[in-house]
């Protein structure tokens, strides 16, 4: 009996000596330097997960959206993203918020005639969602387009392809009425992008009203889309019929004799 009862008085303390005790951590470990021992067995699992630690610092930055139906408000938001403009500053929240004040400015039918310009001028800003601007632009139709003509042609002579391949497919939107500016659209033929290429082609066919592209080439009802932005490769695929014309025929004539919606 006494060897029972001493068994029993002597087991807590055996048992707490057995104990696993925990490993010190050194005072630089971070969730991200832990490791678990042994290490995961993973070739039972369906598929592996990664799982990413942030820092206790890190922070979440959500863009305010744009509360202002102003349009006068938005055209400032859209200079934000002008390299010459004193507003310009990549790393402001007002820069973040150039597409939101794009598609208020899209939805202003009533306020179109005010910001065309503008909108084409945001077409030149170095930005990927200059793609917008173009979009606005047409979405308004040739009517208040035909508005921001000088300001499009401006953008064609910008070192950006983006914005000489964007203010291409605007004017050619516009038809006959851009007409004034074929003679700043032919030498885009032989434009060192192949996507401008053939929007140049695209375009002076609609504004000339001559067959300049091949019988293949189906005319899209949304001239930004994939399917409609089409390279020119190898060069003079699609353009050597425009390129043809435009050197016997449309070099020759004066498409802008007139003062007109042409000019600024």
């Amino acid at each position: 009996m006494p060897k029972k009862i001493l068994s029993l008085f002597l087991l807590p303390f055996l048992l707490t000596a057995c104990a696993i005790q925990p490993v010190p951590l050194p005072p630089t470990a971070t969730l991200s330097t832990i490791t678990t021992k042994p290490p995961l067995r993973t070739e039972s699992l369906q598929s592996t997960a990664t799982v990413t630690v942030l820092p206790a610092t890190a922070t979440i930055t959500m863009i305010p959206t744009v509360k202002s139906d102003n349009v006068e408000d938005l055209i400032q938001i859209l200079y934000a993203s002008d390299p010459e403009s004193p507003q310009y500053n990549p790393q402001s929240i007002t820069y973040a918020q150039f597409p939101d004040a794009l598609e208020k400015l899209s939805a202003m039918r009533s306020k179109a005639n005010d910001a065309a310009s503008h909108v084409a001028k945001a077409i030149s800003f170095p930005r990927q969602e200059a793609v917008l601007a173009a979009k606005t632009l047409i979405s308004y139709g040739p009517d208040i387009t035909t508005l921001a003509i000088p300001v499009l042609m401006d953008n064609l002579h910008s070192q950006n392809p983006k914005s000489r391949l964007y203010s291409v497919i605007v004017l050619g939107s516009v038809k006959e009425k851009a007409s004034c500016a074929v003679g700043d659209i032919g030498p885009l033929l032989w434009d060192t992008d192949p996507e401008v290429r053939f929007a140049s082609a695209v375009a002076l066919e609609k504004m000339a009203g001559k067959d300049l592209l091949p019988n293949n080439i189906i005319d899209s009802p949304d001239p930004l889309s994939a399917d409609a932005l089409l390279a020119d490769t190898p060069e003079g695929k699609f353009v050597q019929d425009a390129r043809n014309w435009w050197s016997e025929e449309g070099s020759k004539i004066n498409w802008h004799p007139t003062y007109g919606i042409c000019d600024p």
